[in-house]
């Protein structure tokens, strides 16, 4: 598929009107089906603290007037590093995915409530991306796990898929790349798409790698390249 795939790099701050949240990401979608885009961030709220705690949360905010109105809210999770919504295209039923701390879940918003409908622990506590593919009756979920080898000076990636039905998320798939992946996106629709992956090392520069993603098949690796010199930028977009 011809695609723009937009890198970046920075912090981006979340903060909503109501409780001060420091945000991984933020999205829209209209997730009630009237017409209008609902704001869905996620991140911490209040200091880190490095024996751990229950300060992560997924917000959702209605735009009014130039502010942003909380109208949901779901806290009391560790941490939440990124967030992507699915959508099942053949009933329009979205779902919020997040992933933090070694944990992937998935939450329903109904009558002004963040229902969590499915959570599953994943192999490493390093869980900092995830992309959503949608499809007709399901949604291809991705997930990155990075591990740091003790023999080496880098790690290595493990890009975990997971098939994420109404209130299930099954595995049918993973890649193990030997670096550190800084992000990840689709590409295209359906059952015929590719997935993006952004790696290499802060001295050396950045590189993409491009998968073939075919149903529930292993995915291809179809091309890579450089993409910066001389440093990362951990971020892309693709459209």
């Amino acid at each position: 598929p011809v695609a723009t795939i937009l890198l970046c790099a920075g912090l981006l701050p979340g903060a909503l009107a109501g409780q001060a949240l420091e945000a991984s990401r933020s999205i829209a979608a209209d997730l009630d089906h009237d017409g209008e885009l609902e704001v869905i961030t996620g991140g911490r709220i209040g200091p880190f603290l490095s024996g751990g705690g229950q300060g992560g949360a997924i917000q959702i905010g209605d735009l009014h007037g130039g502010r942003v109105e909380i109208i949901a809210r779901v806290t009391g999770i560790t941490v939440i590093r990124d967030l992507a919504i699915g959508n099942h295209v053949a009933h329009g039923d979205f779902r919020v995915f997040s992933v933090g701390d070694g944990w992937l879940r998935a939450h329903r918003y109904e009558s002004g409530s963040l229902l969590e409908v499915a959570a599953l622990q994943l192999a490493s506590h390093w869980t900092d991306r995830i992309a959503v593919l949608n499809r007709k009756t399901t949604s291809l979920v991705v997930v990155t796990e990075y591990v740091i080898r003790p023999d080496a000076d880098v790690g290595e990636t493990v890009v975990r898929a997971f098939e994420a039905r109404a209130e299930s998320l099954q595995e049918i798939w993973y890649l193990t790349i030997s670096a550190h992946i800084g992000d990840l996106a689709f590409v295209g629709k359906g059952d015929r798409s590719h997935l993006i992956l952004e790696t290499g090392t802060a001295e050396e520069g950045g590189d993409i790698l491009v998968f073939e993603i075919s149903g529930g098949s292993q995915p291809i690796l179809t091309w890579s390249g450089r993409m910066t010199q001389g440093s990362r930028c951990l971020s892309i977009e693709a459209t």
